[in-house]
């Protein structure tokens, strides 16, 4: 059996730790949780597409997390037409 993946891009540690107990709390088997914490290496995460599901803050330092998945769907667009 697998258990869901899940990504967390965050740039905020406290957001990570919450996130991290409250799946632990809520899960019935197990999560695998893996954080990145800032623009770069969310969208490099979720272009390796390794994960289920992506939780994204929309606050990423100057950034912000539409424009981090509107950069990964452009980015996964282009690397499907090669």
């Amino acid at each position: 059996m697998t258990f869901p993946s899940v990504l967390l891009i965050d740039d905020d540690e406290d957001d990570y730790l919450l996130t991290r107990t409250l799946l632990e709390e809520a899960a019935v088997g197990s999560v695998s949780l893996d954080w990145a914490s800032t623009y770069q290496h969310g969208l490099s995460s979720l272009l390796e597409a390794a994960h289920d599901v992506a939780l994204v803050d929309y606050r990423l330092g100057k950034d912000n997390g539409v424009d981090l998945l509107r950069a990964a769907r452009a980015a996964a667009r282009r690397l499907s037409s090669c």
